[in-house]
């Protein structure tokens, strides 16, 4: 079996510097994540991508996959959705929960924090580095 690495080849802080994680399903079950890494490659800056290895309630395989430089999210999100491989066509949201890594710790804790805020109307993503920040805001 092989080892999975959740570290990305970019910074902790580069990741949680703008990004945006989207959730996607619906995607045939010999696709690897090295495979999908290169079709979502084509929309943007992939600094993560990850596929569970368990499936969802409904026995769908998912994953997670999070883009930098990202100009307008709802865009990348219909661009995901328009995505066919073979018969299957990707069904991709914007995450409704976003990991954050805590300092001390090497890998990524199992804290969850909204990966939305609401700033005038408008949503932007947050810019929360670690669980003291997230603490500090309670």
């Amino acid at each position: 079996m092989e080892k999975r690495s959740r570290h990305s080849p970019l910074g902790s802080d580069t990741l949680n510097q703008k990004a945006w994680t989207f959730f996607f399903s619906n995607f045939p079950d010999m696709e690897t994540e090295c495979s999908m890494w290169k079709t979502f490659a084509c929309l943007g800056v992939i600094v993560d991508l990850y596929i569970a290895r368990k499936k969802s309630k409904w026995g769908k395989r998912f994953g997670f996959v999070r883009f930098i430089k990202v100009a307008n999210w709802k865009a990348l999100e219909n661009d995901l959705n328009s995505i066919w491989i073979g018969n299957f066509r990707i069904r991709a949201n914007l995450a409704r929960f976003n990991r954050i890594a805590h300092k001390n710790h090497g890998d990524q804790a199992g804290v969850l924090n909204r990966s939305l805020a609401v700033s005038n109307g408008n949503l932007q993503p947050r810019n929360i580095t670690s669980g003291a920040d997230l603490l500090l805001k309670w």
